[in-house]
């Protein structure tokens, strides 16, 4: 067993006195001291990824979380690693990562880090693919992050990779002006889910069918509003509101597919506003997790409620599913049977409640129809 501690600067304890979060948040000395868990969050402050130089930066938000209190006992609790250490090259940096990364996934350890770049999304997808395992990613970005033919970028130069372990990618909160329509048409070319700014505003709930169906999750602090966010590298006059961005991160501790949170684009910039508002995203998140209900559509059969939906004159059935306990949806997408084993596990999809209501108008579910066709 690596011990992945040594690639950190760890923190100094916190009181446990503080409050319920201070005195389950594990600072760890080796890699012992992380059996048991299920969380570890970290800092990666590279400058390296957008040509700056490196510097030495303070990270007030895990203070600022270790102040607040838990809605509910953390029962497995939570390691906070520190700082990575940077390596001598950016590619060191990198290769670090992806080894604490894939260390995560195969002990079943959800890592939450908060960076500088999304350029680090490389190192997780690169986890993933080290333990051939298929993810799907959900990402919360002012931007598509696919490019253009000629000009890939970062999620564009991934599903180029062969073999490709990336099984679908959503956008949440794209703001078009900063979308190519080439950008937009290759997103629906390859079925991908890539949802404006103005749909997922004020109807945040409609996110979370998206963010269930992950197992890695990104966010661009890029995508809220500077009025409520300013320590990025580029201010931002639209995008989310911060409570909007909170609920997203509770419906991320919520998913109970989650391998990986991302947040990225963080720049210290001494705000102490700022501080407080990551702190309380984690604490979303942590509350979410707390508050996990593990459910699987028809078992038992009484928790559920069964709906089939015939389409086209009776062409189609579309089956959904609706938990008694959560009021969380689901709909069944059939696997063609060369790919019943690849794919088995997307055959049940998260929908909403508006999918159902779509498919009783004898119309196919968007989000149905793009899962099909990307497993033909």
């Amino acid at each position: 067993m690596n011990d992945i501690v040594q690639y950190f600067d760890v923190p100094e304890a916190f009181d446990a006195k503080l409050s319920a979060i201070a005195g389950v948040l594990v600072t760890p000395s080796s890699v012992e001291d992380l059996e048991g868990l299920k969380v570890v969050m970290f800092r990666v402050n590279d400058q390296r990824w957008s040509g700056k130089e490196n510097t030495d930066e303070s990270s007030m938000f895990f203070q600022k979380l270790s102040e607040l209190h838990l809605s509910a006992e953390l029962t497995s609790g939570a390691a906070i690693l520190g700082t990575f250490k940077n390596g001598a090259t950016l590619g060191d940096t990198e290769a670090g990562l992806t080894e604490v990364f894939q260390f995560c996934i195969q002990k079943r350890i959800i890592p939450v880090v908060i960076a500088s770049s999304k350029q680090i999304l490389r190192s997780v997808y690169n986890a993933f693919k080290a333990v051939e395992l298929i993810v799907s990613l959900t990402s919360i970005d002012k931007e598509i992050n696919l490019g253009v033919e000629e000009e890939p970028a970062l999620i564009g130069e991934i599903i180029k990779e062969q073999p490709n372990y990336l099984f679908n990618y959503s956008n949440l909160g794209f703001q078009t002006y900063y979308a190519p329509a080439q950008e937009v048409e290759l997103s629906e070319a390859l079925y991908f889910d890539a949802h404006r700014l103005g749909s997922i505003r004020g109807n945040v709930s409609s996110s979370e069918p998206l963010i269930r169906s992950s197992e890695l999750i990104h966010l661009s602090l890029e995508a809220i509003k500077s009025s409520d966010f300013r320590s990025v590298p580029s201010e931002e006059p639209n995008g989310f509101y911060a409570e909007e961005v909170c609920q997203m991160m509770r419906y991320t501790g919520l998913n109970e597919k989650l391998r990986a949170l991302v947040i990225s684009e963080y720049q210290e910039i001494g705000s102490i506003s700022d501080s407080k508002l990551l702190a309380q995203m984690l604490w979303c998140f942590l509350d979410g997790y707390i508050h996990r209900v593990k459910e699987l559509p028809g078992q038992p059969a009484e928790n559920f409620l069964r709906y089939s939906v015939w389409l086209k004159g009776d062409q189609y059935e579309v089956v959904f599913y609706k938990s008694l306990k959560t009021d969380r949806w689901w709909m069944e997408v059939p696997i063609p049977p060369n790919y019943v084993n690849r794919y088995l596990k997307h055959h049940l999809l998260p929908c909403s409640y508006e999918d159902y209501v779509v498919a009783t108008t004898d119309e196919i579910p968007d989000r149905w129809w793009r899962a099909y066709q990307k497993m033909l």
